[in-house]
């Protein structure tokens, strides 16, 4: 291994991010490492996979950029090593192997790039500056013995304090970020050139389709989207990217590949430690549902139109971006959601200035994005009066959107202990979703269908922590308001648990001893205990009440147990585990 001399200082007296540069071929190397010292980097060098990782032993690196075609070790086992470490340094692979599957199954398995020789090394070697620059050099700065900002000199507390969380961000800091994260355009070549030739009216469905497919992660997103949209009428899966171009239209490609190519592809490459799938599943049947709702108000009056379906497509963005900004803030407020039984959502407003979702909302409006595409994510955590009080087409849209964003969770079906569990008020969203049951049902249909098609990235394992091998096989279940859908009870059912109405199981006496009975106060105007039918409580061994938080104090002492809602997943969890010898 051969160390650059020239590159150890920047002149401003802090150590230069240290880059490894494995490859076979000396004149590659040095052209390679080169660039990156020009581009701000201090490069070692090794001549194959083994004295690579060798090196990596001995030192701490933020960048490895490998060739895969190498004698002794091969470049993908090189790779797999590397992933075994406690903390990875950021991958880029440069390589002459242009196999889609190898491609694909390395950005997969946490490669942040895959470059594909011959390139031009200056550009090479500013792309990688920019990708250490958003992915690796927060999480990566500390464990690489570059020390953190360093705070003040402490004060001796007066009195005793709870264990910190994480530091909270300002504002202004929060902004900042974003500035610059706009500035740097965060979406990868292909995704923007994609968006801007398919908004072109003289682009050809095969120029668009040849483009995308440069990209494989972006290629296999697009095609999810594609048949997600597809699904849903009569026409048939497809495989082809120029199909789905042409079936989808270039005007929907152009903004789910800026979209897709700006969240999706460069986080799932990255936040190996969050569930970015089931983020990205979430966020797809949104848009599946946005179009459902949008399909009973198609027409010169609807308020629901098709840049809804990209506002449900990119709602949850704003996570996986403070995400990408401040890991090590997630990694302690998902420690704290476990150790203290609290939602995420709730951490996440303790820590930072605004909503995640509003930050999706920042961020769009700084790439310039149509106004129609953010604004509803503004107003997603407003209270229902707040909502009542708003211009009728922008209430429509975010009563849409929340409706969408709620069945959208329940066609998942996976939860996650820390997860938010909110329901939208049935009155507010009438007129807006007809047939909420009917939408449902259709997004999951069209899930499990794109599943056959196009089988979810990543690891398909269920790491949500969730315990339904326990949960109770079926629950007596009595709502106090008459609405026409039941969110919670729809929650229940997407669980696996089987749901009997209690008016049902009294009328027809089935009722056994040993089971569950739920009674649901949501959006009662006058919950209380009386509200709960007395033979329920007296017929079940353990009777669970669901209503507001403010709420709790007023039924605690007459059920077995209360969940809030809004409120974590594993509340609900809890109240569907199974009694002490039933199952």
């Amino acid at each position: 291994m051969s160390p650059d001399p020239s590159a150890t200082d920047n002149g401003s007296g802090k150590a230069l991010p240290r880059a490894l540069i494995v490859e076979d071929e000396p004149i590659v190397r040095r052209l390679t490492a080169r660039a990156l010292s020009e581009s701000g980097f201090s490069c070692d060098e090794a001549e194959d996979g083994k004295v690579g990782f060798d090196a990596l032993q001995q030192r701490p690196y933020e960048v490895v950029v490998t060739d895969l075609r190498m004698p002794r070790l091969h470049g993908h086992a090189f790779i797999l090593r590397i992933l075994q470490l406690p903390q990875p340094p950021m991958i880029v692979v440069l390589t002459g192997v242009a196999e889609k599957r190898l491609i694909v199954d390395l950005l997969q398995r946490g490669v942040t790039d895959v470059v594909v020789k011959p390139v031009d090394y200056d550009l090479f070697g500013a792309k990688v500056a920019a990708l250490y620059e958003r992915y690796g050099k927060t999480e990566r700065a500390e464990v690489l013995g570059q020390p953190a900002q360093q705070p003040a000199a402490p004060v001796a507390p007066t009195t005793p304090t709870a264990p910190a969380g994480p530091a909270r961000i300002s504002r202004e800091e929060l902004t900042e970020k974003l500035r610059s994260l706009a500035l740097l355009r965060p979406i990868s070549d292909v995704a923007r050139e994609v968006y801007r030739t398919a908004s072109s009216p003289t682009t050809t469905a095969r120029e668009i389709a040849a483009l995308a497919r440069t990209d494989e992660a972006l290629a296999v997103q697009l095609l999810r989207v594609a048949n997600s949209a597809l699904l849903g009428g009569k026409a048939t899966p497809i495989t082809d990217m120029e199909e789905a171009v042409v079936r989808l239209g270039s005007r929907r490609i152009a903004d789910v590949a800026l979209a897709v190519g700006a969240l999706f592809v460069p986080t799932v490459r990255t936040l190996r430690w969050l569930d970015t799938e089931l983020i990205f599943r979430r966020s797809l049947a949104a848009g599946l549902a946005i179009e459902e709702i949008w399909n009973h108000h198609r027409g010169p009056e609807s308020p629901v139109d098709d840049s809804v379906y990209l506002t449900g497509l990119t709602h949850l963005g704003g996570r996986l971006v403070l995400a990408s900004l401040y890991p090590d803030h997630y990694r302690q407020m998902m420690q704290q959601c476990q150790d203290q039984n609290v939602s995420l959502l709730r951490l996440e407003s303790e820590v930072f200035p605004h909503p995640h979702f509003e930050v999706m909302a920042d961020l769009l409006e700084l790439w310039r994005m149509p106004s129609e595409m953010f604004q509803p994510l503004r107003f997603l955590g407003r209270p229902t009066s707040f909502l009542r009080t708003l211009d009728r087409n922008l209430r429509a849209r975010i009563q849409a959107l929340l409706a969408a964003i709620a069945i959208g969770r329940l066609a998942v079906g996976k939860w996650q202990p820390w997860d938010s569990v909110y329901f939208p008020d049935a009155s507010l969203i009438e007129g807006v979703v007809v047939d909420p049951a009917s939408v449902l049902a259709s997004v999951q249909r069209r899930l499990h269908e794109l599943a056959a098609i196009v089988p979810p990235s990543g690891d398909p394992t269920d790491a949500s922590g969730r315990i339904t091998s326990n949960f109770a096989s079926c629950v007596l279940y009595f709502n106090t308001v008459g609405s026409a859908f039941d969110y919670v009870r729809a929650a229940v059912e997407c669980a696996g648990v089987t749901v009997i109405s209690w008016a049902d199981a009294e009328a027809h006496g089935e009722i056994e001893p040993g089971q569950i009975g739920i009674v649901n106060t949501l959006f009662s105007g006058d919950p209380a205990p009386r509200l709960v039918p007395p033979r329920l409580r007296a017929a079940v061994a353990r009777l669970v009440v669901v209503c507001a938080p403010k709420f709790v104090p007023t039924f605690s002492d007459h059920c077995h147990l209360t969940v809030a809602l809004p409120g974590p997943f594993r509340n609900l969890e809890q109240a569907l585990l199974a009694p002490s010898g039933q199952s």
